[in-house]
């Protein structure tokens, strides 16, 4: 049966947080996504890099936390480098020119990418567009057709000995064999053509990191979704340790958050995560407030903190 109505489907991918550890290398996400296949009658999308076409120029993009995001050339591999280390994911399709996806295609309290596009890729019935953002990098997904694909696989290049795990609230979580937390995707979404949420989910499948989008016939396309990462944990974590202290300007805050969560780090690890997990900056504000106890406001009001860890 012909579907009733098309709406295009995006999807986006969200940020991955950095953290302090005490491996000798940090967490390396590889973010490339080359050409996409779609599997017959799977309906998989997958990166296969033998068919990555010639890689676009782009520059360097400097980050409001420190770090610089950019595309490795030859690949459709986007990385996040900073002191620490880097971070890639590889995305699927075939590298063009040509950007597909507008803001415009987007709810526009979703939307976090900043200028062009730094990396375009097209797969059947379906094209991805990552942009940077001020803390990471935000790829987004349109989906045009109901004979598109409805799961796409993103390898990942992550240390020997760290794990990644999907967590309660759907985001990915990576940490090491010690347990410190390396990064993180937050929680996808996906949104219609009339603007109705479609199910989607992550799942790893060995190093890949899995996101599927259920549409069906009946959905109004094109369809976008959104996975993001976020970046510059250490750089948060150093601003921290130099500007919330027990004395000086910062003491009133460092004293409240010791109270309540134990430590100045173990708090400011809490409301970042919150903070970062959520879309959107009206909900971001009321995250963040929520897991401080109201705390968040007085932390913002520190030199440095805003830029460094709420960007």
């Amino acid at each position: 049966m012909a579907p009733c109505c098309r709406v295009p489907i995006l999807l986006g991918v969200y940020k991955l947080s950095k953290r302090e550890v005490s491996l000798p290398v940090r967490i390396v996400l590889g973010l490339t996504i080359s050409t996409a296949i779609v599997a017959a009658g799977s309906g998989v999308a997958s990166a296969s890099p033998s068919t990555v076409a010639k890689n676009q120029e782009a520059s360097p993009v400097a980050t409001n936390v420190g770090t610089q995001l950019e595309v490795a050339p030859g690949t459709a591999k986007v990385v996040e480098k900073d002191a620490a280390g880097d971070l890639s994911l590889e995305i699927p399709g075939n590298i063009t020119s040509k950007q597909a996806i507008s803001p415009s295609d987007i709810p526009a309290a979703l939307f976090e990418g900043q200028g062009q596009a730094l990396l375009n890729t097209e797969l059947p019935d379906a094209t991805i567009s990552t942009f940077a953002t001020a803390s990471g990098s935000q790829s987004i997904i349109k989906i045009d057709s109901a004979s598109a694909a409805t799961e796409y696989r993103f390898p990942l290049e992550i240390p020997a000995r760290a794990k990644a795990k999907v967590l309660k609230d759907g985001s990915v979580e990576f940490s090491s064999q010690d347990g410190a937390i390396l990064g993180s995707v937050l929680a996808p979404w996906a949104h219609d053509a009339n603007g109705a949420s479609v199910p989607t989910s992550f799942t790893i499948d060995g190093t890949t990191l899995v996101q599927r989008v259920a549409h069906t016939e009946q959905t109004a396309f094109p369809v976008v979704a959104d996975p993001s990462t976020v970046w510059g944990w250490t750089v948060c974590v150093a601003t921290v340790g130099t500007t919330i202290l027990p004395w000086g300007a910062g003491a009133k805050v460092a004293a409240k958050l010791i109270t309540r969560f134990g430590s100045v780090k173990r708090g400011i690890e809490i409301i970042y995560r919150a903070y970062h997990a959520a879309n959107g900056a009206g909900a971001k504000w009321n995250a963040a407030m929520a897991a401080s106890g109201g705390l968040f406001a007085e932390i913002l009001g520190i030199n440095g903190i805003k830029d460094a860890c709420f960007s």
